[in-house]
């Protein structure tokens, strides 16, 4: 992305969130116009500042046990009454523009970039500080940081991490329709078209190109970019036909799966083709495949909230995002009691603006809470 490009991407957020007032409150912010990211991106930062101002430093491997979760609902709601200056709030956007422009056109490359910064390994502190920045594309830093949680090691080495998102993106790929992957560049268009009159979508090709070669997708970007030149006419078709889908449906598991450990072979275990896909959902190539529990003693969450109940969740309360609603299961799976769980569906209910008495969210704790009914676990 150009700079001209980032500098009227910041003008526009700028102007239509603080003008020329001195100063805006973080919960005006948060209801303003702005790419989703952006808004994202701030909340994350503000939360890293006031970890390191606490001397706290962010939760490893143990991130679902109480004390953390409770620390982070604390902070997020400090952050919630927070008050910017005008020179502070512009530099905040600057950073979250400057992220952005990088991250929704190469997400692997970006997130590797921000979390080694050259270096080889890093303490996984300090790699879930940095993932938390990432906010669109939202199933790749949920999946990462459950993959974490799941190693339970002290540091985590580029080259593995290089190979869980590649073997992440792989999935993505294999089980979705053209459609569907068209429509995952939508972040990116919202992004690069903020502050166009009318409301225009559209990307410079030159960043869609790399956005899906980086998933392999070089050919299939061809394809859709042959009729003039951009590929932007077919994806705003795309859009206009799916104006409330962000994202695939389903990413299978990334935690303990030999082809991880093996970098750029198929991934296999764990994971069907898309015509095996076909045939066990009917036809249907969008279901997804059961996510492991790693608390072996309780159901797997996937098996007990039925088709009806995913589609309403994922429509209600993750703004049709499949993959997103994945992620979230999938950590639900590895906690082991009510309580911890409950604490980090009050967390994800802050983070996402949900009103946790929403006749929705209400169904969704339910359904979670239904687990550790069913097993006595409290």
């Amino acid at each position: 992305m150009e700079i001209a490009e980032k500098r009227q991407i910041r003008e526009a957020i700028v102007s239509r969130t603080i003008g020329d007032r001195p100063l805006i409150s973080y919960r005006e912010f948060r209801n303003s116009p702005v790419p989703a990211g952006v808004k994202g991106y701030l909340a994350a930062a503000q939360l890293q500042a006031m970890n390191r101002m606490s001397g706290a430093t962010a939760a490893g491997p143990a991130e679902t046990t109480s004390g953390a979760l409770v620390r982070k609902a604390l902070l997020a709601s400090l952050v919630a009454d927070k008050q910017f200056s005008r020179e502070e709030f512009i530099g905040e956007i600057g950073n979250a523009v400057e992220f952005l422009a990088g991250y929704l056109v190469t997400p692997q490359r970006s997130l590797l970039d921000m979390v080694f910064v050259k270096q080889s390994e890093v303490p996984v502190a300090a790699f879930l500080s940095a993932l938390s920045l990432a906010t669109e594309y939202r199933y790749l830093p949920v999946l990462l940081a459950e993959w974490i949680r799941r190693r339970n090691t002290p540091r985590v080495a580029l080259e593995e991490v290089r190979r869980v998102l590649r073997s992440m993106d792989r999935r993505v790929v294999e089980k979705h329709t053209e459609e569907e992957l068209v429509l995952l560049a939508r972040p990116l268009f919202e992004f690069a078209s903020f502050g166009e009159e009318g409301g225009t979508l559209r990307a410079p090709a030159a960043d869609l190109r790399l956005f899906y070669e980086e998933k392999g997708l070089g050919r299939f970007w061809q394809g859709i970019s042959a009729a003039d030149g951009t590929g932007n006419r077919l994806i705003e078709f795309a859009f206009l036909k799916n104006p409330q889908q962000v994202a695939p449906s389903s990413v299978g598991p990334v935690a303990d799966s030999p082809a991880v450990a093996e970098g750029d072979q198929k991934v296999e275990h764990g994971h069907h083709s898309s015509e095996q896909d076909r045939n066990h959902s009917g036809g249907n190539a969008q279901t997804s495949q059961p996510i492991r529990s790693s608390s072996p003693s309780l159901p797997d969450l996937s098996s007990m909230i039925s088709s009806e109940e995913r589609d309403l969740f994922v429509k209600r309360l993750f703004e049709h995002d499949g993959a997103f609603y994945s992620a979230i299961i999938s950590s639900l799976n590895g906690i082991s009691t009510w309580k911890e769980a409950a604490l980090y569906l009050s967390q994800f209910y802050q983070t996402n603006d949900l009103d946790p008495f929403a006749d929705h969210v209400v169904e969704f704790t339910d359904a979670i809470h239904r687990r550790y009914v069913h097993e006595g676990v409290s």
